[in-house]
This record gives structure tokens, C-alpha cells and sequence, in this order.
């Protein structure tokens, strides 16, 4: 797997215009990310993309992305498992390249979901389509006030100079709860689900080249790419960007519970732990 154009992820991280796809009032995940984006200060056109209901969360809607006027800088997909490839083509075809998937069933499931995610992964490459997830909550880039996330984010969105990626979503409130405390402000925070199309590698490429960006933190069940990860690690000791990692997997509960959660395998501690110290990572350890 090929490290990901680091100006195609700039690009990814800073759209104009959002599409919602699968927007209802039924879904919590649909209304937070709508209120998200509203009161974090986006600036951009949000477009509520629904077939069968006209009005959701207050708003007219498209019966589709190719109903929606002007272009589509990124699309959020909240669709049933069976509807997403419908939207990503359909997306492909009308020059859209941009794409986050909340919808989850993927390989974290079992073989079916391997199937079905790699048909996402086969689209995403035949159309040239920078995806981040399935089974991810999307990214809040507080320099930008850009917050297509899925879980509500309490105010005040404080922007600074730490660049978060997480391997668990979830953790995401537990994060900002912190920085917010501590007054701590984030440049960008990645929740990256399975990782289908674009890795934890990939995000810390594009922070390194990041000017908004300081100081690196990961949370990691799972080192996907290795060799990918130390190259770009030396590029940050390189680029005086501290990297600080959590990584879980020293037990072998926390190993099942990483497996369940993305279909990873988490790998030799002890080589992690040599690793990290060659490569000037500073790990740190929950106690």
C-alpha cells in the first residue's frame, strides 16, 4: 500500500461543501453530524441527501448527489451497508472524490463484511476516491472549523497545534474532554475506522507537512503499515514533530478486544516497544 498524496488529504481535510447521504431524524449519527457542522462554525453549503423524506433536520433534501446544484467537496455516508457503493459511484460520476464512511459491518464483522469491504476498497482505487473509514465517526480540523464528526462535540472547539489520530473513534470525547480541560487546542482529529483506503500512515504524513500542526498524538491498536510508519516517523524526529503514541495491546484481553473492534492484528509488544525507541516515538501507557 502506497502512502496517499499529501496534498490530496489537505484537500480532503478542507472541503467547501458537505453532503450528508442518508440523512434522517430517525438517526442520532445524522443529527449530530448535521448540528456539528452548523454550530462549530463550518462556512461551507451542507446538503441533506434522503430519497424518500423531503424534509430532515428542518431542511429540504436531495433525492440524490446528482440532485444536489454545484459542485461537492466531500461526502458523509450514513447509508445502509448495501446502499454504499450505489452512493460512491455515483459520486465517482458526477467528479466527486472526497469521501468519509460512518456506516460500519465492514471487516470488523467477519468474511461477509471482508467481502463487502473490499468492493469499497476495489471503487475506491478504479475511481482514484480518498476514503476515510467504514465503521469511522470522520474528522473534526478545528483550525479550519470544518466538523464533519458523527458524535456531538461540546463547545468550545479549541484550535492549537496538536494533530490527534485515533484507531478508536470512541476515544474521540474522552480527547477533546481532555485538551478542553487543560486548555489544550487540536488542529485535527481523525477517527479512522478500518482503514480501507486510507491509514493511520497516510494522516500522519499529511500532519507532518502540516503547518497548522506541532505535535502528533496517536491512539493505536494496530500498526498496519510498519514500514510505512517508521519512514514517516523519522520524517517527523526529521521535522521536529514530537509523536506520541498509545498503543494497546500488551495484554491478551486488550489484543481481542483491538481484533474485535477493526479486524487488526496488533502484533509483538516487545518488538513495538524497540521500534518506537529507535524511531524517537514516545510511547506513553494507561495505568
Amino acid at each position: 500500500m502506497s502512502i496517499l498524496d499529501a496534498d490530496r488529504l489537505q484537500e480532503f481535510f478542507r472541503p467547501k461543501s458537505v453532503a450528508l447521504v442518508g440523512a434522517t431524524d430517525k438517526s442520532g449519527w445524522s443529527l449530530g453530524t448535521y448540528n456539528n457542522l452548523l454550530q462549530h462554525g463550518f462556512s461551507g453549503d451542507v446538503h441533506l441527501v434522503n430519497p424518500k423524506t423531503p424534509v430532515v433536520h428542518g431542511v429540504e433534501t436531495h433525492r440524490s448527489l446528482s440532485a444536489i446544484p454545484g459542485p461537492v467537496d466531500l461526502v458523509y455516508v450514513m447509508t445502509p451497508i448495501e446502499v454504499v457503493p450505489l452512493v460512491l459511484e455515483e459520486g465517482a460520476a458526477r467528479g466527486i472524490r472526497n469521501y468519509v464512511i460512518l456506516t460500519a459491518g465492514y471487516g470488523e464483522v467477519g468474511e461477509e463484511g471482508v467481502v463487502r469491504e473490499q468492493e469499497v476498497a476495489d471503487i475506491a482505487r478504479r475511481h482514484d476516491l480518498t476514503v476515510l473509514g467504514p465503521n469511522g465517526n470522520g474528522f473534526i480540523n478545528a483550525a479550519d472549523s470544518i466538523t464533519p464528526y458523527g458524535l456531538p462535540i461540546p463547545p468550545p472547539l479549541l484550535g492549537g497545534s496538536v494533530g490527534v489520530v485515533l484507531q478508536s473513534g470512541a476515544l474521540a470525547s474522552n480527547v477533546l474532554a481532555f485538551a478542553q480541560a487543560r486548555n489544550i487546542g487540536i488542529s485535527l482529529l481523525v477517527s479512522m475506522g478500518n482503514e480501507t483506503a486510507m491509514s493511520v500512515t497516510d494522516v500522519m504524513n499529511a500532519l507532518v507537512d502540516s503547518p497548522n500542526t506541532k505535535v502528533i498524538a496517536l491512539f493505536l491498536e494496530s500498526i498496519r503499515h510498519p514500514e510505512e510508519f517508521a519512514e514517516i516517523a523519522l520524517r517527523a524526529l526529521a521535522a521536529g514533530k514530537p509523536i506520541v503514541a498509545l498503543k494497546i495491546g500488551r495484554s491478551v484481553k486488550a489484543s481481542r478486544t483491538a481484533q474485535a473492534h477493526t479486524g487488526a492484528l496488533v502484533g509483538d509488544d516487545k518488538t513495538v516497544d524497540a521500534a518506537f525507541r529507535q524511531l524517537g516515538v514516545i510511547r506513553v501507557t494507561i495505568r
